[in-house]
Formats: structure tokens, C-alpha cells, sequence
């Protein structure tokens, strides 16, 4: 018993000492960690949303704003890390709920968590938020490492693969779905007036962005 209190003490210490307030760096105070960036050896693609650090902004779950950090997000473990103005390598000890940057086709990215979506995710998974108005549009970046092994070989190759989910919150109710116009239709109903929109605009429902104008207008003639 003894010596499980003696190593129970040391292990809190050894947290502690890992965990420390972010002063002077930012406008705002904030715990950090530090964390070692995780190193996926002999497997094939890339874990992270953005291969350099992208500049953004990081609000904290107390309402807190962060402007100016550089940020990765690693889409295998869905963890958010930033490097500190002294170039190390640092994680978020307080709890992040959502970040924002612009990626290297400088297009506006957002992520956002707290949302339930019935899956095995938690409500500290982030998703990015593709359109936000009456209703929202969330897709989850989520990368799996797979494995594969080519025809009459023994060589296992891993690779990493993108498996993104969509999710539609149409009065208040989360809904999976899949990234297909009859899919989004049967969701959102209005289907002729919808469908026409389609048709008029040339929308391709594979593309988020159009898919995030189609969310535009559905709101615009919802009742």
C-alpha cells in the first residue's frame, strides 16, 4: 500500500511538472504540456491537416481567445498542438473548443467540438465546420492507419487514409450522412426546389463548398 502512495505522489508530480501556465507568449494565460510531435514510422501518408505550421486563432473552452499561434492538427489521434514562440513543441493542457487558420490555398478552415453525434467520438472531438447558420453542416477530418498487403507478397504496407464523415444538424437534430444529393435531400426535404437549385447552379454535391452553398440556400427559403 505503501509503495503505491509513494509512486501514485511521484506520478502526480512528474504531471505537474509537465503541465505549466503559458505567460508573457500570448494575450491570454493558458496551460500547456509538453508533447513530442507522434512519429509514424515505415507508414505512408501524412497524419497531419496541414504539413507546416499554419498561423491561426485557439478559443478555449472559458471563452478565451488566442490569436497568432502556430498550429498542426494531427487527424489520426484528433490531437491540436501549437509551437511555442521558443519553437517547442507544446499541446493544449485546458481544454481547446475550436481553432481556425487559413490553409496553404488560403482557404478559411474552422473546428469546432461539444457536438454529439452518436458516434464513438467524444464531445472533445473536433470537426470542421463546413457551413453554420440555420442549420450546420460538420465534417469529421478523421485519418485511420490501414493496412495492406499487395498480391502474393508478405509485406504488410500501412498507410494512412482520410475517412471523412458528414453530419447535418437540421432543427437541432445531429444526423449522419452520406455525401449524395438523394442522401441530402431526403434529409432536408424541399426536394423540388432544392433539386432545381441543383440543377440551375450545377452544383456538385461531392464538393464541400458546394454543398455549403446548397446549406445557404435551404435556409434562405425554410419556413
Amino acid at each position: 500500500m505503501k509503495k503505491y502512495l509513494y509512486l501514485l505522489i511521484i506520478y502526480s508530480i512528474l504531471f505537474a511538472a509537465n503541465i505549466h501556465l503559458v505567460k508573457a507568449q500570448y494575450s491570454e494565460d493558458f496551460r500547456a504540456k509538453a508533447v513530442l510531435e507522434k512519429q509514424y514510422v515505415d507508414i505512408k501518408g501524412s497524419p497531419f491537416l496541414n504539413e507546416d505550421w499554419a498561423v491561426g486563432v485557439v478559443k478555449m473552452a472559458n471563452g478565451s481567445t488566442i490569436k497568432d499561434m502556430s498550429l498542426k492538427f494531427d487527424q489520426v489521434s484528433g490531437e491540436l498542438i501549437f509551437k511555442s514562440r521558443d519553437g517547442k513543441t507544446m499541446g493544449f493542457a485546458d481544454r481547446v473548443s475550436e481553432f481556425s487558420f487559413a490553409d496553404k490555398n488560403k482557404t478559411p478552415r474552422l473546428f469546432r467540438n461539444g457536438y454529439k453525434t452518436g458516434e464513438a467520438n467524444s464531445e472533445t472531438s473536433f470537426y470542421e465546420v463546413l457551413y453554420d447558420g440555420g442549420t450546420i453542416l460538420l465534417r469529421d477530418p478523421k485519418k485511420n492507419i490501414v493496412e495492406h498487403r499487395a498480391y502474393n507478397s508478405s509485406t504488410v504496407v500501412k498507410s494512412i487514409v482520410e475517412t471523412p464523415v458528414y453530419y447535418l444538424q437540421v432543427n437541432g437534430a445531429l444526423v449522419k450522412v452520406k455525401k449524395d444529393k438523394k442522401a441530402i435531400l431526403s434529409v432536408l426535404g424541399n426536394s423540388a426546389q432544392l433539386e432545381k437549385y441543383i440543377q440551375d447552379n450545377k452544383l456538385n454535391l461531392k464538393d464541400d463548398s458546394d454543398l455549403a452553398k446548397l446549406m445557404l440556400y435551404y435556409d434562405s427559403i425554410k419556413s
